[in-house]
């Protein structure tokens, strides 16, 4: 949406390197911020790696001042050390994208995994040293600018060393332009009918702690018999999938939830719709405290109250907002929250009121869309003699980008 929509507004145009279908010059889906360049994605994962690695490459080095005004990579290491140095060859300004801490993220899961687990132990940790060191000690040093996912992220990369003065924090946005989404009625099922409805928007994965929203549900049914939680989205571990199912019949509370599984962003939207409060609980830490949730944002953009805890971007959101209540990361308190508010109508709309606006005006697109543009145009300075972008005229820049992560919890 930011660079396929929002930025082609300010005249900047955006050749995109990442995953797709088929391999070739000019493939993958389509995209209205400029070319695509893409290749199949193997099956194994070094291979991945390899086949990602020298497709960027590729690219990279086809990159020139005359068609590029920078050349970007979001979430990857090797390719931005590829990347700082035909930049600097070539006399382009290089940017780089940290959405993710992903080598902090590689780092725990091994250690998570422990040495027994062989090269699921060891694969991830090399990976994420040998990452974590060129990012921090030679790439971001070095970049012409990083944008950051967060405040917390700026800070944290400013205590490594990386100048302040050359880093962006652009968190999560909605398009708030797509109609489609917003003018969608409200989910329609005989699972909501006559009852107090909660939602849950997101990833279902160990590492974010869902099993926290069963709890919150075995208290609250104590005290809103009717309350019944939609767990909209889904994990790819079969296993955790089980596990939560189990968990909720061991609770009791099997009959106060819906599972929704993989949805598509007007379906998600949909039962957030029918829901009278969303919730959003964040696991705090090294990683979490880095990023910028989305589901909050979401929430409020679509007239729900939210009932969030104390991950720093996302109290941020609730407090400057007034669209919510931010609690300690534990059942009771998200329990008492949440029977708070469905006992209170005139705050749940009160709330429900000003999450809209305050998004249009710090959280949408359109205007993250204006700030990233107005840094674009500071570091690259002047626009190419000519673009490849083919769609029409404007600043263009090459991107790189690792896709092989999901960010939302919807797909």
């Amino acid at each position: 949406m930011l660079f396929g929509k929002y930025l082609r507004r300010h005249g900047i145009g955006t050749d995109i390197v990442a995953d797709a279908a088929e391999c070739g010059e000019e493939v993958g889906p389509a995209w209205d911020g400029g070319a695509v360049f893409g290749c199949r994605r193997p099956r194994t994962r070094p291979a991945q790696h390899l086949a990602k690695l020298w497709l960027n490459v590729q690219r990279i080095v086809r990159a020139d001042k005359a068609h590029h005004a920078c050349i970007q990579v979001r979430d990857m290491s090797l390719s931005a050390l590829v990347a700082l140095a035909a930049a600097r060859v070539k006399g382009i300004p290089f940017v780089y994208w940290l959405s993710y801490l992903q080598s902090e993220g590689h780092i725990g899961r091994a250690r998570a995994r422990g040495p027994r687990a062989g090269m699921k132990y060891w694969y991830p940790l090399v990976e994420g040293l040998a990452g974590r060191f060129i990012l921090y000690r030679i790439v971001l040093p070095r970049a012409d600018h990083v944008f950051v996912q967060s405040e917390a992220m700026k800070a944290r990369l400013a205590a490594a060393g990386v100048p302040a003065s050359r880093m962006t924090p652009v968190p999560m946005g909605v398009d708030t332009e797509d109609s489609d989404a917003w003018l969608a009625p409200p989910a329609q099922a005989a699972a909501l009918a006559g009852r107090r409805t909660l939602v849950y928007l997101g990833l279902q994965d160990r590492e974010r702690k869902p099993e926290l929203l069963l709890h919150m549900l075995a208290q609250v049914r104590l005290r809103v018999p009717n309350v019944v939680l939609v767990m909209a989205g889904d994990t790819a571990d079969e296993d955790q999938r089980a596990w939560l199912r189990k968990e909720a019949v061991r609770l009791g509370v099997a009959d106060h939830l819906v599972w929704t599984g993989w949805l598509s962003r007007r379906q998600a939207w949909a039962w957030v719709r029918a829901a009278e409060l969303g919730l959003s609980p964040i696991p705090r830490g090294e990683i979490f405290d880095a990023s910028s949730p989305t589901k909050a944002v979401e929430y409020m953009a679509l007239s729900v109250p939210v009932v969030g805890n104390d991950s720093p971007d996302q109290k941020l959101v609730i407090e400057a907002s007034g669209a919510g209540i931010c609690v300690p990361l534990d059942a009771a308190s998200f329990a008492e929250a949440v029977v708070s508010l469905l006992n209170d109508e005139q705050a749940r709309r009160h709330m429900a009121a000003r999450g809209p606006a305050w998004v249009r005006a710090t959280r949408s697109y359109a205007h993250l869309a204006t700030t990233v543009a107005g840094v674009y145009r500071q570091v690259c300075g002047g626009q190419p003699e000519h673009s490849a972008d083919p769609v029409g005229e404007g600043d263009a820049c090459t991107i790189a980008a690792d896709t092989a992560r999901e960010d939302a919890g919807v797909q």
